[in-house]
């Protein structure tokens, strides 16, 4: 069941707590986000939103309870395809602090990620990381789910400290979040599968990638990608790959006699 939208802030309420410029950012967005249905829509929301950032990367991301943020479950707008591969590839979601912050509130990062030390290799790893690709400034704000959490990003050290702007963004954020997480419904469906299966199902079923391609990309073997495909199109009762985008794209239930996924 789906989280209804929050009320919005009465007008006395907003006008004493939020400065007037702040208001009007906030009325434009909740205008845009009315009308948002498909991810190309919410897409344009968050390009609005990296516009009155002053540019500032902006990301749209879903955390499954699983932890593994799902391959197409995100938009991301200006943030380094490197960051994004080798922070999923290196699994640093599960020592950022960020990610793991309390939800309902904007999180500053650079309390959390600049200067700071650690005993744990992984956890210097990261914060080193986080030097090297420029990532230890900016905000979060983080609406929790039943099945997930959506976590939207800004990166910059000028987004932490601009006031009128954190106003702004902690009346429209969580606003975006649960049109976020209306918009990924069918990404979460496929959060409890093996990561290896995420991956193939994005880039075979939605990018258009052939089997042999997939390997390439994933450094798999072909007969590797071809088994895992097989395991999915008897786990959603599809004959060929066309089919199992059909299936995933709309949302079917996967059949009840044909495979498990990694949490069954």
């Amino acid at each position: 069941m789906l989280k209804p939208l929050p009320k919005l802030q009465e007008s006395e309420e907003l006008v004493n707590e939020v400065p007037a410029p702040a208001i009007s950012l906030i009325a434009v967005f909740r205008r845009q986000l009315l009308r948002v249905r498909t991810q190309a829509e919410l897409e344009d929301v968050v390009a609005l939103l990296k516009g009155i950032c002053r540019g500032a990367p902006a990301m749209v991301a879903v955390f499954p309870d699983n932890g593994i943020p799902a391959i197409d479950g995100k938009i991301s707008l200006g943030w380094s395809d490197d960051w994004e591969a080798r922070y999923r590839a290196r699994a640093y979601y599960e020592v950022d602090p960020v990610a793991h912050a309390l939800p309902g509130a904007l999180t500053a990062w650079s309390p959390l990620l600049a200067g700071k030390r650690s005993q744990s290799e992984r956890v210097r790893e990261f914060l080193s990381a986080c030097i090297q690709y420029g990532m230890t400034h900016g905000l979060s704000y983080i609406s929790g789910y039943s099945d997930c959490r959506v976590i939207i990003s800004l990166v910059g050290k000028e987004i932490e400290e601009d006031r009128l702007l954190r106003h702004a963004l902690a009346a429209i954020l969580p606003d975006i979040a649960d049109v976020a997480y209306r918009v990924f419904a069918r990404f979460r469906e496929i959060s409890d599968l093996e990561k290896i299966d995420q991956d193939l199902i994005s880039l075979i079923c939605k990018h258009g990638l052939t089997n042999k391609e997939a390997a390439k990309r994933m450094q798999l073997t072909d007969r590797a990608v071809n088994y895992h495909l097989k395991h999915l199109r008897i786990l959603y009762g599809a004959k060929t790959n066309q089919q199992l985008m059909f299936k995933i794209g709309s949302g079917d239930p996967r059949s009840t006699h044909g495979g498990t996924s990694k949490n069954s």
